[in-house]
């Protein structure tokens, strides 16, 4: 009997927890429900529309990096055709050192035609062991911090080499944080514009339910039906 008891005590307070929840949404005046739900709405509204546009600027910030390093990585490969004829690895490294005046990229090679490696290039503050380039087919693929870019050395339709680089994220780091304190600040000002217009319109609102409300009454104490 005891354990019943017990039992129905907790199920009585949850009951009233929960009661209590509903009654206090219940209990609010319709001016700050109205203020409530417009404030949610738009807010919402501003997030999902701020985060659509941050997700379209990384994803066209990408698309200009990969064209950028594809435009830039050709012209390396095409400068790049004469050493590899004639085994001149020097000349190669002096091509890609070239980079060096684009920081973003932080390391680039040079793979001969029996897949060996034949040029290297890494920025001066570039460390890293072992050698973070291997040999891949032709492409380009994203990592968690770099961009890694492979493209063929041809010489009258034929393969001759290979040239990789990798260039870094930085800028697309940057420019993704610039986004969100951008998108922050714009929706700071648009919820207290949008506070302000729920104000102005609850008023609008609740205004004639108010004088409707407050005739009733007087209906009902005159009982001046």
């Amino acid at each position: 009997m005891i354990n019943r008891a017990d039992g129905k005590r907790e199920n009585v307070q949850h009951t009233n927890g929960d009661s209590g929840n509903v009654g206090l949404w219940t209990r609010l005046p319709l001016r700050l429900k109205l203020v409530f739900g417009m404030v949610t709405v738009s807010s919402t509204a501003i997030v999902a529309f701020g985060l659509a546009v941050i997700v379209y600027n990384s994803m066209t910030f990408k698309q200009q990096m990969v064209e950028n390093l594809a435009v830039q990585t050709q012209m390396l490969a095409d400068n790049c055709t004469g050493a590899l004829v004639f085994d001149i690895g020097e000349d190669a490294e002096e091509v890609l050192k070239s980079l060096r005046s684009n920081q973003e990229i932080s390391f680039a090679c040079i793979f001969g035609e029996d897949d060996t490696l034949f040029a290297t290039y890494r920025r001066d503050d570039a460390v890293t062991s072992p050698w973070p380039l291997a040999l891949e087919d032709e492409g380009h693929r994203f990592e968690s911090e770099r961009l890694i870019m492979f493209r063929p050395i041809m010489l009258a339709g034929r393969e001759i080499g290979m040239i990789g680089i990798q260039s870094e994220l930085d800028d697309l780091s940057a420019s993704l944080r610039k986004s969100v304190w951008s998108m922050l600040s714009v929706l700071a000002m648009l919820l207290l514009f949008t506070y302000g217009l729920a104000v102005a319109l609850q008023r609008v609102i609740t205004s004639p339910i108010h004088q409707l409300a407050e005739t009733a009454k007087s209906i009902s104490e005159r009982h001046d039906y």
